[in-house]
């Protein structure tokens, strides 16, 4: 009996870190999170918080769609292994995993059979299926960088020698995004979706080599996809120029193929579906569907997508159309919004953008100077960060430790950081920006080496934001306000309410 105790403690202090913290009942180092307004009900408390940030990646998948379809993929099992291979609480098959899985608790690594890992990666892959359903009704995806917009940008810079040696700066501008990573290498650890040796990637999708020997063994390479096996590229043309080349061509003993990604620095990109005569690519449109977008979506995660493009909607199989019927049943009833509580509103609606209301009962408030007491005025930064923290509870970064003075400051961290406070990047044009969204601006007069960002605001509805500036503290003014002062950032930041 003594050996069998023995042999069962040892076998507990080989379980996997992440297993002991999130098994059973929860515990670990982090807390578990408390059950809040418009919260799915009866999530395990150790899996709501990577539940509710897994719902909001996108607004068709919400938090109480993951949880009931975790049930019916594992019933919370983190451990459950299907007769089909399919692994850990989101039960994904490996294959699909080495494309798709993602890291989800920071650790640096991306584990199946990790449930945090496994749920955010859920959240991503059905917010990918989303957007290719998408695709296929012909429906624009306002959350999901515009691929077009990124090709456009990119071809624009067909010529030009300034990036050369810099292919992750020239791809990432292209989105808008901002800095996140030093190399090409870093981009392609971190992103999800892959395709590895897929030569034909749809238009508007970042691919990427492996670089072997030479000063960029370390960084390798990435372009961007226009279609018909051909990407623009940094480096390829006279004097380092960008220039468009086929990935065969550019593909060779120095450079691997790595393949492309469906998820670029956190966040999906929409491939082109249609596209410009001024692009040097064609495809014929994609036959269209029948069926819902969330149904048609959680039919792909269960059959795959092709089944779903193959019978142009719910493919004809039992299991499939019992599986989608039961996860909506269950998101509206056993896994709705936690009872007693209003559901969360819907985007754009006035209870969506709690922090941008607190900020407006502020109006009148003066700026911040020396000497104020907190909470009796605020300059930019204070007032959203105590927006959010007042509302939701979020508490936005306000530097960045061990940055240049141009880039550690509040603005700038919560641009950069977004990540790090479950936010999303969205274009920052007014028919994408919903209210509670963060905007961004840049001084004319301030060259960004001296300070990157030197604006912050919150979206209020019909073209306006709410926030603080010296001439008239709080306020509510039009985006036009700024127009010859201000230069309004390509990315504003959503944050899950």
């Amino acid at each position: 009996m003594t050996r069998k105790v023995v042999v069962a403690v040892c076998l507990i202090v080989l379980l996997p870190l992440w297993l002991m913290l999130f098994a059973g009942t929860g515990g670990g180092k982090k807390k578990d999170q408390q059950v809040g307004a418009g919260d799915p009900a009866n999530v395990p408390p150790q899996y709501l918080d990577v539940v509710k940030r897994a719902g909001s990646i996108c607004p068709e998948i919400t938090p109480s769609l993951i949880a009931a379809q975790i049930e019916a993929e594992s019933n919370w099992n983190v451990t459950s292994t299907s007769t089909a291979g399919a692994k850990g609480i989101s039960q994904f098959i490996p294959s699909t995993w080495a494309s798709s899985g993602m890291d989800g608790d920071g650790d640096g690594k991306a584990d199946i059979m990790n449930p945090i890992d496994a749920i955010w990666s859920q959240g991503h892959l059905m917010c990918a299926n989303v957007a290719a359903v998408k695709g296929m009704l012909g429906v624009p995806d306002s959350t999901a960088p515009l691929a077009s917009p990124a090709v456009k940008t990119a071809m624009a810079k067909v010529g030009n020698t300034s990036y050369k040696g810099k292919c992750e700066q020239f791809v990432r501008e292209a989105f808008g995004f901002p800095q996140k990573y030093a190399t090409a290498n870093q981009a392609w650890q971190d992103a999800g979706e892959k395709h590895p040796g897929d030569m034909n990637p749809p238009p508007g999708v970042p691919v990427f080599w492996d670089l072997i020997g030479g000063a960029n063994d370390q960084a390798d390479h990435i372009a961007l996809s226009v279609g018909g096996g051909k990407v623009v590229s940094t480096s390829v043309g006279k004097n380092g120029a960008v220039g468009v080349i086929s990935i065969k061509d550019y593909t060779g003993p120095t450079a691997k193929y790595r393949g492309w990604a469906g998820v670029y620095h956190g966040q999906h990109v929409q491939p082109l579906t249609t596209f410009s005569t001024d692009l040097p690519h064609s495809r014929p449109q994609t036959p269209s569907l029948t069926g819902d977008v969330v149904s048609l979506a959680l039919a792909g995660y269960n059959a795959g997508m092709g089944a779903v493009q193959k019978y142009r909607g719910v493919p004809p199989y039992a299991e499939t159309r019992k599986y989608v019927d039961k996860i909506k049943s269950l998101a509206a009833s056993k896994y709705a919004p936690t009872k007693g509580q209003a559901p969360p509103a819907a985007p754009g609606s006035p209870g969506a953008s709690a922090p941008a209301q607190w900020a407006l009962s502020k109006k009148g408030t003066p700026y911040r100077s020396a000497g104020c007491r907190a909470g009796t005025c605020y300059d930019c930064c204070t007032l959203v960060h105590d927006a959010f923290k007042n509302t939701l509870g979020i508490d936005l970064p306000m530097a960045i430790a061990g940055e240049t003075p141009a880039k550690r400051k509040c603005e700038n961290a919560m641009l950069t950081l977004a990540s790090s406070y479950g936010g999303t990047y969205v274009p920052a044009t007014t028919d994408s920006l919903q209210p509670g969204d963060i905007v961004f601006f840049q001084a004319k007069n301030v060259p960004a080496e001296r300070d990157k960002v030197t604006h912050v605001g919150i979206y209020t509805g019909n073209g306006k934001i709410v926030d603080s500036i010296p001439a008239g503290g709080v306020g509510e003014r039009p985006l036009s306000y700024y127009a010859k002062t201000e230069t309004l950032l390509p990315q504003a930041v959503r944050v899950p309410r």
